[in-house]
């Protein structure tokens, strides 16, 4: 359920589910869903104004989560929305069309030549996409489905404020990757 409502001085809510509504609707591992904490947020949109979303992570991280988006909203980087992908039916293409950042999905790793046999990082919840529309996966042959434009609000970069600030917590950027993949952040421990 995606709710866009106003929350105290001008703050626009775009996500406020429960538990069970950011986590329902799947055949999950009832062992891996015990892990997981919705972290509410706010941030600042491509609007220009303020806004509340929440991400689903492994509940190890979510006090961290929730710092490390703290010191993005200081930066003034604009983030699109911020729902659990539980409101794209667990669809994670379908949530990159809508430039959603979000974390936990129990899905497998996706790349240019199909699903691969093993798990995402996302499936523990310990991997975040930021703004993946804008910051897309890029093949090492240059295929995207999205074009990288780092001269473009949102888009990340090695040198940006808020990679610096995913690195300085001790998150791996897939920007630096063989196969770029510029949305993605993940920490294993």
């Amino acid at each position: 359920m995606i709710i866009l409502a106003l929350l105290g001085p001008g703050i626009i809510i775009d996500s406020h589910m429960t538990r069970a509504e950011a986590l329902g609707g799947n055949r999950f591992p009832p062992a891996v869903l015990a892990k997981m904490e919705v972290v509410t947020v706010t941030y600042n949109g491509f609007d220009h104004r303020r806004h509340q979303g929440q991400i689903v992570v492994d509940r190890v991280f979510a006090g961290e989560v929730k710092r490390i988006f703290d010191e993005i909203e200081a930066t003034g980087y604009p983030i699109e929305k911020m729902v659990p992908i539980v409101a794209y039916g667990w669809n994670d293409d379908a949530s990159v069309e809508a430039n959603n950042t979000s974390a936990f999905n129990y899905r497998h790793v996706i790349l240019p030549e199909g699903e691969q046999k093993r798990l995402s990082h996302h499936a523990s919840g310990r991997a975040i996409d930021l703004n993946p529309r804008i910051n897309p996966f890029v093949a090492r042959d240059g295929h995207s489905t999205h074009p990288y434009d780092p001269s473009k609000p949102g888009t990340l970069t090695l040198k940006s404020k808020v990679t610096q600030i995913f690195l300085r917590h001790g998150w791996t950027w897939g920007g630096t990757w063989h196969e770029r993949d510029y949305q993605h952040f993940e920490k294993m421990k």
